[in-house]
């Protein structure tokens, strides 16, 4: 089942944070870290990425806040205020396309640790990196999106969220197109159109909220794990002994279930009910079930009522219960689907 790496933060107060774009003197602020060399060109990219465009904005002489240094990261409402405060923010698709089966990637990237990401890559990691593309739409979008600040990444997809000069400033991954990038920085319409369209687009719709999230898990289970009439079957009574009675009576309120097959006891404080399994126009689904309850339940529990059926005495009714529901979920969606319960 496809998910996300995160979803649009929630927390209503975030938009205290957001400065009017106007207000907003730096042009770009960023922070990333140089990852470990085991997570490939992905995790390479969050580096290089701040890099770059630090060196390119000093030499343009762009107002901008990056660093990829460990030390130089925010955290907490301070991250919050600092990304409501830049014009734009960089980002690069999250994730790792190496798919270190052996753990010899990670025992090289300790050990060659002080060796440029490139050497490395060149080294250890061709023909490891790539099988499977694993390129992810990373959380911080979902905050910069929510603080109304642009976003300026590399061109890529994004896990199909976010599309280029729609949602996003996009990034030439040798970076040709940067002086273009720092002119659209300067046009503040062009970026309050752009980030309201964002905004209205990603977060209005509610699509990539933990609320969606948690209802297509639902959704999913509910598809695969289907409940409801089988288990509340287990709840009906079929056969009652009045109290001073030697022998047990049909119901009348729920004598038309015997012909499905299945039944089970309900309380009351007339008389003691008991359960009845039949094999009466069911299919060898049905028969072993009843074969599951003679192996299980104790001689005395059982006698025969008629060829094909078992009546089970309440006092093995939680016995019965447990036996239904050692089988397996597909088995009993079977058997209540194919009695039309």
């Amino acid at each position: 089942m496809p998910t996300l790496t995160g979803y649009i933060p929630e927390d209503p107060r975030l938009d205290e944070f957001a400065l009017p774009m106007a207000e907003r003197a730096l042009r770009i602020g960023y922070r990333g870290r140089a990852l470990p060399h085991q997570y490939g060109r992905l995790g390479y990219e969050k580096y290089l990425i701040g890099i770059e465009m630090k060196r390119l904005a000093i030499e343009a002489n762009v107002e901008a806040d990056i660093e990829v240094d460990d030390n130089k990261r925010i955290y907490g409402s301070a991250w919050y205020k600092f990304l409501g405060s830049c014009r734009a923010t960089l980002g690069t698709e999250s994730g790792s396309n190496v798919f270190d089966d052996d753990g010899a990637i990670a025992r090289l990237s300790t050990e060659n640790k002080h060796l440029p990401y490139t050497e490395f890559e060149r080294r250890f990691l061709l023909g490891r990196e790539g099988p499977i593309r694993m390129n992810q739409i990373s959380p911080k979008i979902y905050e910069a999106i929510r603080l109304r600040t642009a976003l300026v990444l590399f061109e890529g997809e994004y896990s199909g969220v976010v599309k280029p000069e729609v949602h996003f400033i996009p990034l030439k991954k040798d970076f040709s197109n940067a002086s273009e990038v720092f002119a659209k920085l300067e046009n503040i319409a062009y970026l309050e159109q752009l980030t309201a369209r964002a905004h209205e687009q990603i977060i209005g719709r509610h699509e990539y909220s933990y609320k969606a999230f948690v209802q297509g898990v639902d959704r999913y289970l509910t598809k695969r794990c289907p409940s409801g009439a089988h288990v509340e079957l287990l709840a009906r009574p079929c056969f009652v002994r009045y109290r001073g009675a030697s022998n047990f009576s049909r119901t009348e309120d729920f004598g038309p279930l015997l012909t499905s097959g299945i039944c089970a006891r309900r309380e009351t404080a007339r008389g003691e009910f008991a359960i009845l399994l039949t094999s009466h126009n069911l299919t060898s689904l049905g028969r072993s079930v009843i074969r599951k309850v003679r192996r299980v339940l104790p001689q005395s529990y059982l006698s025969s009522c008629s060829p094909g059926h078992v009546e089970v005495k309440s006092r093995g009714r939680r016995v019965v219960r447990g036996v239904w529901r050692m089988l397996p979920q597909v088995l009993r969606y079977a058997i209540v689907r194919r009695l039309g319960i």
